[in-house]
Parts: C-alpha cells; sequence; structure tokens
C-alpha cells in the first residue's frame, strides 16, 4: 500500500478517514493484518487513551497504538498490546512498550516497526520471551487459555 502525503487513509476499526502520517500507514497495515488473522474487529480498539486503564494520577498522557481485547468464560481483557513505529528511533519502543502494558496488563505485547517487522513478547518465569510473528487470533487466544 503506497500512499502520498496528501492522502487520507481509512481506519475501519475507527470508522474514520484519517489524515496520512507514516505511522499512522503502519497502524493500518498491522489491522488489517490482524483482520486477516482471524481476530475479530469489534475486540480491537485504536488510540485508546492510558488513563482509560489506571485512576492513577501519575499516568501518562499518551496513547496506545492497538489494543486487541481477549474473551474467555464471558469475560473481556486485554490479550495483546501493539505499539507501531514507521521506522526505527533512538528512542527506546520496547521500554515505552513495558511502560504501557504496565498500565494495560495485557498477557502479550508486541512491536510493529514498519511494515514487516513484528516482535511479540510475554512474560515467563525465566524472564521476557518473543516470537518474530503475528500468531493467529485462535492460537494467541489457545496459548492464553494455557497460561492462566
Amino acid at each position: 500500500m503506497k500512499l502520498k502525503s496528501q492522502d487520507k487513509i481509512y481506519d475501519p476499526i475507527r470508522n474514520l478517514s484519517l489524515e496520512y502520517s507514516p505511522e499512522e500507514a503502519v497502524r493500518q497495515h498491522w489491522i488489517s493484518r490482524l483482520q486477516a488473522l482471524g481476530y475479530p474487529s469489534h475486540l480491537i480498539t485504536v488510540e485508546k487513551a492510558l488513563v482509560s486503564f489506571a485512576a492513577a494520577a501519575d499516568c501518562p498522557n499518551r496513547r496506545i497504538d492497538i489494543l486487541r481485547y481477549g474473551q474467555l468464560a464471558g469475560k473481556i481483557y486485554p490479550l495483546l498490546l501493539i505499539e507501531c513505529k514507521a521506522v526505527t528511533t533512538k528512542q527506546l519502543p520496547l521500554q515505552q512498550l513495558l511502560g504501557y502494558n504496565k498500565v494495560v496488563q495485557a498477557p502479550f505485547f508486541a512491536l510493529a516497526l514498519g511494515w514487516e517487522q513484528f516482535r511479540l513478547y510475554w512474560q515467563e518465569e525465566s524472564g521476557l520471551t518473543h516470537i518474530d510473528f503475528l500468531p493467529t487470533y485462535k492460537d494467541l487466544q489457545q496459548v492464553c487459555t494455557t497460561l492462566n
């Protein structure tokens, strides 16, 4: 998907046409990939304020890129938090992601760097573990039920 800076990008989750930005293009690319892998759209939220997850006064005034909720035994919970970056930056996106996830508390969290680079993380007793691909919704949900 090649877009020019004057183009708009449609976000099917928020049902909005948005101004083009490189990061928004990456975000929409990964939303499309989520949908193609069976992640139900009605359980995806985009650009949600971090303060909506915590009442703490010291919660930063930031927004998460993509959050995919899971559903287990009738309860909805944060399943997968994704931080999108259009390009590799000098800042530490993993530290940013870990900080966001302290508030969100999703069992899986990921960095999407550009169009192809994706790293999914989760915490195990031995430390942080990762894979370099986005699994299907069915597979991720199945793993999550075995972790609980």
